[in-house]
C-alpha cells in the first residue's frame, strides 16, 4: 500500500552535498512513486543557495522542504540541539527575494496558510512536540542571519 504523499521532506547533509537527489528523499518519504513528483517539488536557485547554505552552516538546523504546492512556506527549520521534541525550536521559512525580514508571516500573502500542516506532520514523526514556532519571510540572507547560519 502506497504511503500518504508528505507535505515535507527533509533535505540531508547528504542532498545539500549533492550525494543524494531529491528524488531519492522523496521515495524515501513517500514510496518509490514519489519520484515521479521530484519535478513538482524541484526547488529555485535561491531556494536551493538558500538551503545548501543553511545545512552546510549550522549541522544543529534540520530542514524540511514542503510541498510547494501546500501553501506551507518553502522551508521548516528544526533546532534539534535540544534533546526532546517539545524544546526544539522551529521556524517556518518563505523566502521573499531582496524582501526585509518580516515575522509572524506578514508579507507572505496566501504561501503560509497551511503551515500548521507541515507542522503537524513533524509532530507526528516524532520531531517536535508543541513546537515554539516563527513564522518568516525574507531573502535567504536576512533568514539565514535570524538563524544564526551566516
Amino acid at each position: 500500500m502506497p504511503r500518504p504523499h508528505p507535505i515535507a521532506v527533509r533535505l540531508t547533509h547528504a542532498w545539500a552535498e549533492g550525494r543524494v537527489k531529491l528524488g531519492d528523499l522523496l521515495s524515501r518519504a513517500a514510496g518509490p512513486d514519489a519520484r515521479s513528483l521530484a519535478s513538482l517539488w524541484q526547488l529555485s536557485s535561491r531556494e536551493r543557495t538558500f538551503a545548501r547554505e543553511l545545512l552546510r552552516r549550522c549541522t544543529r538546523l534540520w530542514l524540511w522542504r514542503t510541498d510547494p504546492r501546500a501553501r506551507a512556506g518553502d522551508f521548516v527549520v528544526v533546532d534539534m540541539s535540544h534533546p526532546r521534541p517539545e524544546g526544539r525550536r522551529t521556524w517556518v521559512i518563505d523566502l521573499k527575494c531582496q524582501a526585509p525580514l518580516r515575522l509572524g508571516g506578514g508579507g507572505a500573502g496566501i504561501s503560509l496558510i497551511r503551515a500548521d500542516a507541515a507542522l503537524e506532520q513533524l509532530e507526528d514523526q516524532g520531531w517536535l512536540a508543541a513546537p515554539r514556532v516563527v513564522l518568516a519571510t525574507g531573502d535567504g540572507q536576512v533568514l539565514l542571519e535570524l538563524l544564526g547560519a551566516r
